[in-house]
């Protein structure tokens, strides 16, 4: 860690970037001062105050709204063996996607945190960064959100290699995160993939990528976004596509997409009356959809 007043203008002049820009900027994180910052912990391959981001903030025991901490991950790729579990009032922020990298295998039985890589908060965030889960069992997760409002900002998410089922963002019981500049992609799942799964939950998302991808031969379905069970997300300058639909809709939800692309079109299950409303989209082959998300 550096002088304050440095670390200021090195997040100013990150965080005031198009989003093009700060997808592919290299954040400078300040690991190593004489003098220590209040409620600032670094994370690095060496010289910082841990190696293990799930350990370090495991170790933030007393923040709240009026003693909140930051976590900054220097440049490396970090193994984790448990999930990272965020925690309220705890800011994540890595070195950008190109250099800070948390991957893992990270698998289980059940689709839920014992198979994510980062287990969400509300009140947290969690920026700039790469999540990569290889899985192994039968589900693979990169986020994993249980009733959890926050930020998460210029993070790519990858997660592969459940026999059961891939997720890129997994969001239950209410959570409506605010996803930012984002790329989520769930894939090599003979089953079932998502790039954003939602189930009585309500995300905002914009400016993302959502990619799905399953093998077709042995039956398997992917979507670059599910809706379940009272979820009404909002997308907003995105680009979905799953290799069977990009919108799957479950009965009695709602969607809101404008201005985004859509490929390989909508999949309504459960009687069909869920209900989308589509602004401005297109196929991405320059042909618009109606208000459907159909190309007439």
């Amino acid at each position: 860690m550096k002088y304050l007043l440095s670390f200021i203008v090195l997040f100013t002049v990150c965080f005031s970037m198009s989003p093009a820009t700060a997808l592919n900027n290299v954040v400078v994180i300040p690991l190593n001062s004489a003098k220590k910052l209040k409620n600032v912990i670094t994370v690095s391959l060496s010289n910082g105050d841990f190696t293990d981001p799930a350990t370090a903030v495991a170790s933030i025991v007393d923040a709240s709204d009026t003693n909140p901490y930051l976590v900054l991950i220097g440049p490396g790729i970090y193994t984790l063996t448990t999930p990272l579990t965020l925690k309220p009032y705890v800011v994540v922020v890595g070195s950008g996607v190109k250099n800070t990298t948390l991957t893992g295998a990270i698998s289980t039985n059940v689709d839920d945190a014992t198979s994510a890589m980062v287990i969400g908060a509300s009140y947290s965030a969690i920026s700039d960064l790469k999540i990569l889960n290889s899985g192994g069992s039968h589900f693979s997760i990169g986020i994993y959100n249980d009733g959890a409002s926050y930020d998460i900002s210029r993070v790519t998410i990858e997660a592969w290699g459940g026999s059961m089922g891939t997720y890129g963002i997994f969001n239950i019981n209410y959570s409506s995160p605010t996803i930012t500049d984002t790329l989520a992609y769930g894939g090599q799942s003979p089953v079932t993939s998502y790039g954003v799964y939602n189930n009585s939950s309500s995300p905002i998302l914009t400016h993302v990528t959502l990619d799905a991808w399953v093998d077709e031969i042995q039956g398997g379905n992917a979507s670059a976004i599910g809706n379940f069970v009272s979820s009404h997300p909002h997308v907003r300058y995105s680009t979905l596509e799953g290799s069977t639909q990009s919108i799957k809709q479950g009965d009695g939800n709602t969607i809101h997409v404008s201005y985004s692309t859509l490929i390989r079109g909508v999949a309504s299950i459960g009687g069909g009356s869920g209900t989308l409303t589509c602004v401005h989209n297109d196929n991405g082959n320059g042909a618009a959809l109606n208000s459907n998300c159909i190309s007439p």
